[in-house]
């Protein structure tokens, strides 16, 4: 399988697993969005995205931002402690950040764009 559609896949595939464990339906709504749409234009085109490549990027910064926000703000709204927020939130998040990780490096993996040079 080539890099574009195996990264496509892999960055649909994040954003359809972020929904799992949400910390907030508008901001993980719109990341879910990003990925799925960004998934697609990499799944298209044949060269390396720029789209592609910053929405790895935010999908892994939000991962690292969901894993913190687990652990240390959610025990005082919920009750539960931190350690058992991540026992049920972890699998679903480290799953995202692996595949937008691997995402990231197939998109890197493709040579970039022939602008024409006049």
């Amino acid at each position: 399988m080539k890099s574009n559609k195996l990264s496509g896949l892999l960055l649909m595939g994040a954003g359809i697993i972020n929904m799992l464990a949400r910390i907030g339906i508008v901001i993980d709504v719109s990341i879910s969005i990003l990925l799925v749409i960004s998934g697609y234009v990499a799944y298209e085109c044949e060269e390396r995205h720029e789209f592609a490549i910053i929405a790895s990027l935010i999908g892994i910064g939000y991962v690292v931002i969901e894993f913190v926000f687990f652990y240390a703000f959610l025990p005082d709204l919920t009750g539960y402690t931190g350690q058992e927020l991540l026992k049920v939130g972890a699998p679903f998040l480290s799953l995202v950040l692996l595949l937008s990780g691997l995402a990231f490096y197939y998109q890197l993996k493709l040579s970039g764009k022939k602008y024409p040079r006049f």
